[in-house]
């Protein structure tokens, strides 16, 4: 697929007997080609581009004879010269960088194309960051997006309100005595990853239990590929965060014979742990947790809330001499952009699970965090790991096309710790074929891929896992939740089992950052989800994901605090910095937004699709390859149908922006990787080395990206 050099087409050309010349209309960086009028054209050859047809447009042509050549095979001329009584008019439009995509600015003669260039090196350019078209016309004119006095500063501004967002807010406020933290969520502030936690958070709380013994069943379910130092921060360190919680008055669960002055918690056991340490809250710890830190942020005098405010760019501004983040540009629900500018700015905006059509993530969980940082030229690490939750309940078609929810209900692995087991469709225990020693306790990946083969074999849509030989009043009474939500589906799980099938859950890759939140760009941090601390190498322990959260979301704000107290900063010195220009759309088109939105879905649909099949449990390098292509086909037919129109820009068409560039680290992460090791499953690499045994770090520069 040759680039022209007006690069506003892509095609190949073959004799066609029909005479038919299709030119494509194709959007490349920011150039859009539009055929105005009909061309003739003597002779006998047909122009065609690959992909969705319907896209293009189709103009009637006469070639001319002996006009063919071979750039199917490969061979690409690089002047095609076609003789045209008419032309065709290539509109050279500006883009924009950031969200807004990348500024290209070309002119193109008409009938005659060259071929563009490829990169010295031969590698791969991974196209990310779709442009927006200008507004559509001056009929639409209403409105700037930015206004000078969308413009704010605060003490420090933190993106995300889940357990680590919650946890970075109140460390720092507490250590105010003047100004204020603003916590910005896209939805409202108890809509988080957190919320949907069932299991627990672990820590080493029984005498009988060690450190030591932690942080080795933390590196065996990474696969050796976890960061030494950043798992003994974490377990060292957990059981003092975990009083921090009960301090915030959290309310786990005790043992029935422990009276209220006690503290002898009731600890659970799963998968991948080799003692019980688990504290938890019945089977909703995630709502327990929330509720309590919710209510103590929204009571802090030093913390603000901005609730439904989406976070799109990342502002940068030279401080001593480097590029350094200075705050967020983000976008309310009524549309407008607002400026958040902080000398100290933290992201903890959760994961990326809805980048697949089966996910126990809720809807605000659309990689922004990592689209941002990749954007503004922070390193991300690790993304091929992304873990497949085992056990989510499953619904089958028909009663899932008439239901509302729209995420997989998360069975927790605490139902297996209490004894679950999981048979197939001829009602074998088939977890003895895959892991003899640890059975239905095995770590996550190893229990995904078992389900998966199995249902791959079988051809059954789900495998199944029965807890009804517990006794039922103690299934009840541990896990409400579950009960009622079975119940609600017509499945008693103290009677029978319950259908599950495995379900994109965490990212155990994310933002690289150190033992202090800290990442590559001055000034900015991030802890939760969002960051790849290097605790989970290629695949998270059970239940380490809340521990991460508080761990480090504490110590980023104890660097934040130390930096404050180091180096003050005035914050009104803030809006005086030399800072890019604001995000600003001169034309607003509120006509199809609808549509637009209807159509953002669609795509959506296909782009999950293709992330499950080539980027999921089980993968080829093939498969991969093709996957890339299919999201920048995917990308470049969203483009020409206007979804990334700078006129329209709405919540949907960003977390579909962010979607398209996470998926895209994804894919081309795991292709990078020639092993097999913890989530990552490649059928062409099917072992594990020891020259593979270190971290792909990403960023703008690896990518090509400009």
């Amino acid at each position: 697929q040759a680039r022209r050099p007006c690069r506003c087409g892509r095609g190949l050309v073959s004799r066609s007997p029909g005479g038919t010349c299709l030119l494509p209309v194709v959007l490349v960086g920011a150039g859009l080609c539009r055929v105005r009028k009909s061309l003739d054209v003597p002779g006998g050859m047909a122009c065609h581009a690959p992909g969705n047809a319907r896209l293009w447009t189709s103009v009637r042509a006469e070639a001319s004879e002996g006009v063919s050549n071979s750039w199917g095979s490969g061979t690409v001329p690089s002047t095609l010269s076609v003789p045209m009584r008419r032309t065709a008019r290539c509109f050279s439009l500006p883009g924009r960088k950031g969200f807004l995509g990348r500024r290209v600015a070309d002119t193109c003669v008409a009938g005659t194309y060259r071929e563009r260039p490829a990169a010295a090196t031969g590698r791969r350019v991974l196209r990310i960051g779709a442009c927006l078209s200008p507004a559509a016309s001056d009929a639409h004119r209403s409105r700037r997006l930015i206004k000078r006095s969308n413009i704010r500063t605060v003490e420090a501004v933190v993106v995300g309100g889940g357990l680590a967002g919650l946890t970075f807010a109140l460390d720092v406020a507490d250590k105010l005595t003047s100004g204020k933290v603003l916590l910005v969520t896209k939805e409202k502030l108890k809509e988080s990853n957190t919320v949907y936690a069932q299991g627990g958070i672990s820590a080493v709380w029984d005498s009988l239990d060690s450190i030591e013994s932690h942080m080795e069943d933390t590196m065996v379910a990474g696969a050796y590929m976890c960061n030494k130092d950043a798992v003994a921060v974490l377990c060292e360190e957990g059981p003092r965060r975990v009083r921090d919680l009960i301090g915030h008055g959290v309310k786990f669960d005790k043992e029935r014979n422990a009276g209220d002055g006690d503290i002898e918690y009731h600890l659970a056991k799963e998968g991948g742990h080799s003692a019980p340490r688990i504290l938890h809250r019945k089977d909703t710890t995630g709502v327990e947790i929330i509720n309590k830190l919710t209510r103590k942020a929204l009571n802090h005098g030093r913390i603000e809330v901005l609730e439904q405010h989406l976070a799109i760019d990342i502002v940068l501004a030279n401080r001593e001499g480097e590029p350094a983040c200075v705050g967020f540009d983000v976008l309310d629900n009524n549309g407008e952009v607002v400026r958040i500018l902080a000398p100290y700015s933290c992201l903890a905006t959760g994961g990326c699970g809805q980048l697949y059509p089966v996910t126990t993530n809720p809807t605000v969980a659309t990689g922004d965090g990592v689209a941002l940082a990749l954007r503004a030229g922070a390193d991300v690490s690790n993304m091929e790991f992304i873990q497949f939750h085992p056990s989510s309940l499953y619904i089958d078609e028909e009663e899932s096309s008439s239901s509302s929810e729209e995420r997989a209900f998360l069975i927790t692995e605490a139902l297996r710790g209490a004894g679950a087991r999981l048979f197939n469709s001829q009602g074998e225990r088939f977890m003895e074929t895959y892991d003899r020693k640890r059975m239905e306790l095995a770590p996550r990946d190893v229990v995904a891929r078992a389900i998966h083969h199995e249902l791959v074999t079988s051809g059954s849509p789900c495998v199944f896992l029965d807890i009804s030989h517990e006794p039922a009043e103690e299934v009840r009474r541990s896990f409400p939740a579950i009960y009622q939500r079975c119940m609600s589906h017509g499945i008693d799980i103290t009677r029978e089992p319950i259908p599950v099938v495995p379900a994109a859950h965490y990212s155990c890759g994310g933002v690289s950052v150190d033992l202090n939140g800290h990442t590559s760009i001055p000034s900015l941090y991030a802890c939760g989800e969002v960051a790849c601390s290097g605790c989970h190498g290629a695949n998270r322990l059970a239940s380490n994901s809340l521990l991460e959260a508080i761990v480090f979301g504490h110590r980023a704000a104890k660097a934040v605090v130390k930096s404050m107290r180091r180096s003050p900063i005035n914050v009104a010195d803030m809006a005086r910095l030399d800072l890019p220009p604001l995000h600003q759309v001169d034309e607003v088109n509120t006509a199809g937004i609808d549509s637009v939105e209807h159509t953002v879905q669609r795509f959506r649909t296909r782009m999950t699709a293709v992330m499950f099949q080539y980027g999921g449990i089980v993968r080829t390098s093939d498969g991969l390859e093709e996957g890339l292509m299919h999201l920048d086909m995917i990308e470049r037919e969203a483009t020409l149908a206007g979804i990334f129109d700078r006129s329209r820009v709405t919540k949907e068409s960003i977390e579909f922006q962010n979607l398209l560039e996470v998926g895209k680290l994804v894919l081309f992460a795991a292709k990078q990787r020639k092993e097999s090791r913890g989530l990552h499953y490649n059928l062409d690499f099917l072992e594990s080395s020891e020259t593979w045994k270190k971290d792909i770090v990403l960023n703008k520069r690896a990518l090509g990206m400009h």
